[in-house]
């Protein structure tokens, strides 16, 4: 039922307008007053109401146009940040088009009942009042919605003369992570009696992949002291600066500002940097927690989202990721702080999934085999079991710098210490976690 209520809710959304709507309630009101048959005030106002429904359908029957329409998406957006792309319209007629609309939709695969039920009820509706909780079709909108990305707005186009082409801005708030496909794209006018709409679609598919949302978060520190000889070593050249001058390069996307050349950039006026032997650079390992049942979805969003802020911060510190362990799928990053490897990490953070069977063998198996790279480990989990407590003490006991932060569907934000072995670990709450990670000691 829920979905043919919803195809009606959006056809009537697109086809009529406020004045189109006001008539079809006046329709509907006679309609029913009118199966009396005393009530003939009511009859006639249903008649006259359908009357003028009925010519205007008539009317908007009648628009032909011959439109090229074409959209440019970009290729990546972020969760939570409202972004722009463009749709192109060419007008190869004869006439000039006057007042039309735009509306762009995105695909969604349809729910059916099972998949509602046990999305509903780990979605949890205690905002919803007593009647759309008992009734869900509050719910099914919502997750729709989530399985679309988003919902592009109306865009009003501005006139096209034959032979013009025009491109109308589409603003999109992505609402998820991951591929969003787009659907088609539909064209409105308004008839002569602005009552409804005539609509022209035009299939368009295309996609787009959404990267997780990242929140602000205080610069990393770890404690150079470890009983590695690997990492200390690592640490050490850090410090001291054994790094070896190799040759200067053109600049590339991403470097680091303290290796541009300067001299070279006022002899020549173009930007160069240095290129070092044996980059020093100590680098980082995160591990994602994808040890999560079908319940725990919007647990697992949080986890991903406090990975991608984890990743963020530890760039923009200068403290690059060689490795990244999510689940089943092990990404090995070029060395250096670079625009690219930022981007792959995050792209792989957008298309992870969770897998209840997955098991952490394979990050002990990864960091094992990059001992000799990696100087610092950050695990980023939720709801701890037997197995995730054996892998940190596993990382304990190698000597490895660990961070841990776990995210909980619960009111605390207590950070635990562990002075015997300098570790922390720090709780964020998954309904506050922009504000847990901006106050978060990592």
């Amino acid at each position: 039922m829920f979905p043919r209520v919803g195809t009606l809710s959006r056809w009537a959304e697109r086809r009529l307008t406020n004045t189109g709507l006001l008539l079809c309630s006046l329709l509907i009101g006679g309609a029913l007053f009118g199966l009396d048959p005393r009530q003939t005030i009511a009859v006639s106002i249903a008649c006259i109401a359908l009357g003028f429904l009925c010519a205007s359908a008539l009317l908007s029957a009648r628009w032909r146009p011959r439109l090229e329409v074409q959209r440019m998406v970009p290729e990546m957006m972020t969760v939570a940040r409202p972004s722009v792309y463009f749709v192109s319209i060419t007008n190869r007629g004869r006439r000039p088009e006057r007042g039309l609309v735009l509306r762009d939709t995105l695909s969604a695969r349809p729910i059916d009942y099972g998949t509602f039920q046990q999305r509903r009820t780990a979605l949890g509706q205690q905002s919803a009042g007593r009647f759309d909780r008992a009734l869900g079709f509050k719910a099914w909108v919502w997750l729709r919605r989530q399985d679309s990305g988003g919902k592009p707005a109306y865009q009003n186009v501005p006139d096209i003369t034959p032979g013009q082409t025009v491109r109308v801005p589409i603003e999109l708030t992505c609402e998820r992570r991951g591929w969003i496909s787009f659907d088609t794209i539909e064209l409105l006018r308004p008839d002569p009696l602005g009552l409804m709409r005539a609509g022209r679609r035009y299939p368009t598919p295309g996609r787009l992949l959404s990267l997780p949302q990242r929140h602000p978060l205080a610069v990393p520190r770890f404690d150079v002291r470890t009983n590695d000889r690997s990492i200390g070593a690592f640490s050490a050249a850090k410090h001291i600066g054994t790094q070896q001058f190799s040759h200067i390069r053109d600049y590339r996307n991403g470097d680091p500002r303290k290796l541009i050349h300067w001299k070279s950039l006022a002899k020549t006026s173009s930007l160069l940097v240095r290129e070092f032997h044996g980059e020093s650079t100590a680098r980082s390992a995160l591990i994602v927690d994808t040890r999560l049942g079908p319940r725990d979805g919007l647990l697992f969003e949080g986890i991903v989202t406090a990975a991608a802020s984890v990743l963020s911060a530890l760039f923009d510190a200068d403290m690059p990721v060689a490795l990244l362990v999510a689940g089943h799928e092990v990404l090995e990053l070029p060395p250096g702080v670079s625009a690219q490897s930022i981007s792959v990490a995050l792209r792989q953070l957008a298309q992870v999934r969770s897998r209840e069977s997955d098991s952490f063998r394979l990050a002990s198996d990864a960091l094992r085999a990059a001992s000799g790279v990696i100087s610092r480990i950050w695990v980023v989990l939720g709801r701890p079991d037997a197995e995730k407590n054996c892998f940190l003490q596993e990382l304990r006991q190698g000597g490895m710098q660990v961070k841990t932060l776990e995210v909980i569907a619960g009111p605390s934000t207590d950070e635990i210490p562990n002075r015997a072995e300098n570790r922390i670990l720090t709780r964020v709450r998954l309904d506050a976690l922009a504000h847990d990670l901006a106050l978060a000691r990592l």
